[in-house]
């Protein structure tokens, strides 16, 4: 089997039947975190046709997905933090991690060791979202500050 491609580790087909052109995208089995997606799917087809519309157009390719790669990036670094849904994301991740702290704390003291790696694995999952998130805020904090 060939290695995924790709950074959402999915296999895009484009085939060519008659005067239509086929595209479609999976992810692959063995790639456990992945799930399907319409959007997904519709994206991908999108860049596809983009890409071809460049080469006919004459444009190279490469550079035309390198800056829109860039431009991604930037757009990630530009959008604001503290928009009502990332308020609510903050209010629930931050509450989920908090309730399996104390729930984790509880059942510690009570020498239930097993049953802490039930909640010790949504506790790190959480506290690595918390983690990330002060990370970004406090990069984005610095970027404007300068």
């Amino acid at each position: 089997m060939p290695e995924p491609y790709g950074d959402g580790k999915e296999r895009i087909e484009i085939k060519k039947i008659a005067n239509r052109i086929l595209v479609n995208s999976i992810y692959y089995p063995t790639y456990i975190w992945g799930s399907f997606t319409l959007k997904r799917n519709k994206e991908n087809v999108r860049c596809f046709l983009n890409n071809c519309i460049q080469i006919l157009k004459g444009n190279d390719v490469e550079e035309v997905i390198k800056k829109r790669q860039f431009d991604e990036i930037a757009e990630f670094w530009r959008e604001p933090e503290w928009t009502f849904i990332k308020i609510l994301k903050r209010i629930i991740g931050y509450g989920l991690a908090l309730l399996f702290l104390v729930i984790g704390l509880f059942i510690i003291s009570e020498g239930a060791f097993l049953e802490f790696i039930y909640f010790g694995i949504p506790l790190i999952l959480s506290w690595t979202y918390i983690r990330n998130d002060l990370k970004i805020l406090w990069t984005k904090s610095k970027m404007r500050s300068k």
